[in-house]
């Protein structure tokens, strides 16, 4: 399931179909937009409600993977500060990942 897709408009929304698929989760491709536009950025750098996402994936009992599909953001970084882009997606997937356990 892809997060940032289901956020998109004129789609359901990412917690009313996390709800409907409920245990047919079998992974997540994780991103965030503006709502409008497949930006493919990190959770919580655009306009998704990841408070709502991980609440929904707790009721469900998700604890697959999460595919992060966020590495948009990067592209205009210069390479001495990729691996600190990087630092900061494996701790945004880390507080995600206990957001969700928290929920």
């Amino acid at each position: 399931m892809d997060i940032g897709h289901a956020e998109m408009v004129n789609c359901e929304g990412a917690p009313k179909i996390i709800r409907a698929l409920g245990k047919r989760i079998g992974c997540l491709h994780v991103h965030d937009n503006d709502l409008y536009d497949d930006l493919h950025t990190f959770p919580f750098s655009g306009d998704i409600n990841w408070n709502e996402v991980a609440k929904a994936l707790k009721d469900v009992g998700y604890g697959g993977n999460l595919t992060f599909e966020a590495d948009a953001f990067m592209k205009n970084y210069p390479d001495e500060l990729i691996a600190d882009c990087l630092k900061l997606l494996e701790r945004t997937g880390r507080y995600l990942i206990n957001l969700i356990e928290n929920s």
